[in-house]
């Protein structure tokens, strides 16, 4: 019934053919008889129930549906149309993230932004999993502070919720909603590791640039929650070290 809800083909299917909907989607004859007796109210508010969802994965990625200009309406209207609405609007936008990526990749290769705009949507995702990664209500009982300028060497060491750091063709920090499209065509490519996390003074998202060695450290204390320690990363790892503890992005587990 949401799939009624929020994509035109569905709508316009089940008006023609009750029978071939129940089938395409598997309904038990229970909810078969239950979509029959309202498929023209759920019908009627479809267009309603799609624009909202389209707003939706406007709010959530506003800088990619700027940069992709008249071409964002089509993409949402692909995706929307393919793609059945997941359990939340943060899922549903990250499926319309996966989609973009792979959809921005078959766009022309002359046209000059290209590269940049995969590399927007991509930072977008990143931040959507960020904000969308939920705190402890208060800090774990085993957290100890950490001073980045006298780290305990044998202190197990993991990130703060949702941190994650990604390579990207672009550093593409610079880009806002409304960016002239001359702007992301004057920008040429610079590997750039960004790093996204909630700054845990106040929980907003910010994105760092990050050296590499910085974002080898931050990758394996990720992988390796509470088993790594200051000690165990060798010199250069250690070297990065108060630097990541400084922005609140590593903090230390109780031994």
């Amino acid at each position: 019934m949401g799939a009624v809800l929020t994509s035109h083909a569905a709508r316009e299917l089940v008006l023609r053919s009750a029978a071939e909907f129940t089938a395409h989607f598997d309904l038990s004859a229970q909810e078969a008889a239950a979509l029959a007796a309202m498929a023209g109210d759920l019908a009627a508010l479809t267009p309603g129930f799609v624009r909202k969802r389209e707003r939706g994965l406007r709010a959530a990625m506003p800088v990619t549906w700027s940069v992709l200009a008249s071409e964002a309406g089509k993409l949402a209207g692909d995706y929307l149309e393919s793609r059945a609405p997941a359990a939340s609007a943060a899922l549903d936008a990250l499926g319309f993230a996966d989609y973009l990526v792979a959809a921005v990749s078959l766009l022309p290769d002359e046209r000059q932004d290209k590269g940049v705009i995969v590399d927007v949507v991509r930072l977008e995702r990143l931040r959507l999993l960020v904000s969308g990664t939920e705190w402890p209500l208060r800090p774990e009982p085993d957290e100890v502070p950490l001073d980045p300028r006298r780290i305990d060497p044998r202190r197990p060491l993991r990130l703060c919720p949702g941190a994650a750091v990604e390579r990207f063709t672009f550093d593409v920090r610079t880009v806002r909603a409304g960016s002239p499209a001359e702007m992301r065509a004057r920008l040429r490519p610079d590997q750039a590791n960004l790093l996204c996390f909630q700054r845990p003074a106040d929980g907003e998202v910010v994105v760092r640039r990050i050296d590499d060695e910085s974002a080898r450290t931050v990758k394996l204390i990720g992988l390796r929650t509470g088993a790594v320690t200051a000690a165990g990363l060798g010199e250069p790892g250690r070297s990065r070290l108060g630097k990541l503890v400084a922005l609140g992005v590593i903090k230390g587990a109780g031994a």
